[in-house]
Formats: C-alpha cells, structure tokens, sequence
C-alpha cells in the first residue's frame, strides 16, 4: 500500500477492453451488460484498495446522453462514462496529455487497443495489456488469500466432543446406550 512517502500508482483502464479479454465477463455482457460492469467495478474496488493504487476505469457513453459522468466508489476508484460522442479511448487519450503527474508517480494505462497504446508509450507512461492486468488481479486476490488464511495446513472443523473429557464422553455413551 502506498503511504503519502511513496510515489503514487495509478491506473487507467478502458473497461470495454478488460470486460472483452475475460471470459467470464464477456459472457455475462450477453446477458446483462450493467451486471457485467458492476461485476467489474467490485473486482476493480477490491484490488485498488488492497494494492492502495489510484484506479480510473472508464466506460464509453453507449447510448447514455449527455456529458462526462464520474462516479468516486471508494477512497481509490473513480468509474467515468465518457460523454455522449466520446470515445473512451479519447477520454484516456486527453488524460494522458492533459492530467499531471507528480514526480516520482507511475500512471499505467490499461488497453488493449495498439494505437492507444503506442500513444501511451509516446507520451512516456507505462502500458498493460487487458490480459496482463486481469492476471494482476488473480494475483492480487492471490496474495489477500494467503495474507488472511491461517497458518499451516487447513484446520477442520472443530466438534464438541473434540472438546470433551474422556470421562465425560463416557458418562455420555452410557446415557445413550441406556436410552435405548
């Protein structure tokens, strides 16, 4: 996780393009492409904030009217529509030219689009490919898992005559065995 000593990482992702590189998604957008980006964006939430990276996933307008709507979920993800004519792959465009980068910062662009990325590499900021982040995420949750699972092997279940006297089970066995 970033702390405000360390430079600062952010990432920006064409959503269309890592919703397209993964199966699951894609399926899902066959379906119900609003279901399919929430499924995104929560994915997105979870890893921005146990990496502690800025993240901007931006969608195109589609069929939405009207201007740039940006949406903060969480302390490090925004998720911007892109205005009604707006490409996504524009929207990236003017945030690599136009946003600012503090010094010793990393932005990283996510795209799978090669124009998009050359671009991205003119302009001097690193670049993923959709399929190189979603193995970044994997890895990600990965690494939460193991941060949270305990120690050794998996424990089993615990069972309350696991917890009990050899005397009291015993005393037990007998009242069952009298019951009958």
């Amino acid at each position: 996780m970033s702390t405000s000593n360390e430079p600062e990482t952010c990432y920006i992702i064409d959503g269309y393009n890592v919703m397209h590189a993964d199966e699951a998604l894609t399926s899902l957008m066959e379906q119900d492409l609003e279901a399919a980006r929430d499924s995104l964006v929560r994915a997105l939430s979870d890893f921005s904030a146990s990496e502690g990276v800025r993240t901007e996933l931006v969608f195109d307008a589609g069929g939405r009217q009207g201007g740039i709507a940006r949406k903060q979920t969480g302390k490090w993800l925004t998720v911007t529509y892109t205005a009604q004519g707006q490409s996504a792959d524009d929207y990236i465009e003017k945030l690599v030219y136009t946003g600012k980068q503090a010094r010793g910062s990393t932005r990283i662009v996510v795209t799978g689009d090669y124009a998009q990325q050359r671009i991205v590499q003119g302009a001097g900021l690193l670049r993923m490919s959709p399929r190189e982040f979603l193995s970044k995420i994997t890895e990600s949750k990965e690494d939460l898992s193991l941060q949270i699972a305990p120690e050794g092997p998996r424990r089993r279940k615990v069972r309350l005559a696991d917890t009990l006297s050899d005397e009291k089970k015993a005393a037990l066995e007998r009242l069952k065995k009298q019951q009958k």
